[in-house]
Order: C-alpha cells, then structure tokens, then sequence
C-alpha cells in the first residue's frame, strides 16, 4: 500500500462524524446509479473501515461496502424530499416512534434469527413488538432498526 493509499484510508478511518445540521439528509449514491437517502432527526455517525461505510443513528443502523458507493453526501432534508425522480433500486424511508415508512416500498421486518415478524405494503408497525434490534427489508434496502 502506497504511503498515499495509508494516509487516506488513516484519514477515513479517523473521521467519526461528517458536517451535520438541523434537517440534514445524507444522500448515498451507488456506483449501479440506485440511491438511498436518510433524513434524520437526530445527528448521524458515519464510519469508516477499509471496506465499509456504516451509518447509524439511535434507533437504526445500516453498512455499505465501499467499493459499491459513487459518492455520498449531506444535504438539506428538503433537496431529499423535492427528488422528483429516484433511480430505481432506491427507497425513501422514515423511521420514527417504533413506525417504518417506505414510499410505496414493499416492507418485510425480521427478528435477528431471521424469523419474518410482519411486512407491509408502505408502513410497518413495531409498537406490539418487544424491544429489541430487528432486520428490516424495504425493497432492495436492508437495515437494522433497535427499538
């Protein structure tokens, strides 16, 4: 590994938290040009190893391998919520007070022995569940969600 390849990746692996404001959104582009966008209400960590990117908030948390992301970025929640046309393979979700909202996605939450709980057409609630961390499959998204 060149001095500059160790440099960056001690860069990365360094940074714990990109620039977060009120209403941010981060918008990940996929190198297959699918999207996914999270807006959050509370202030993201993202991570860095040498080939994953992970993102986690209180409640939820999802990785991306490295090698499969274009580019991502902060934004302005709005922008996210003004995207007339997402690539297809994306999916918009919320996740807010124990309910999982995916525009127009098929949902489908897992417990973590793989056993499928419930599913849903748009929305998804986990109110009669314990707490606990659940899988969560919206589309072609997969994401953990603690409760």
């Amino acid at each position: 590994m060149t001095m500059k390849k160790k440099l960056l990746t001690l860069l990365l692996l360094a940074s714990q938290t990109l620039v977060y404001a009120e209403g941010s959104a981060l918008l990940i582009t996929l190198k297959g040009g699918s999207q996914a966008a999270y807006i959050f209400s509370d202030k993201p960590v993202v991570t860095f190893t040498e080939t994953a990117m992970s993102v986690k908030v209180a409640d939820a948390s999802t990785d991306y391998q490295r090698a499969d992301i274009s580019n991502f970025k902060f934004v302005d929640a709005s922008e996210v919520a003004a995207i007339d046309q997402i690539s297809e393979g994306s999916t918009l979700f919320e996740y807010t007070d124990g309910k999982i909202s995916a525009a127009g996605a098929p949902i489908q939450v897992y417990s973590l022995s793989g056993h499928l709980l419930k599913s849903g057409s748009s929305s998804v609630s986990l109110a009669d569940q314990p707490a606990g961390v659940y899988i969560v499959r919206m589309g072609k998204q997969v994401i953990k969600v603690r409760k």
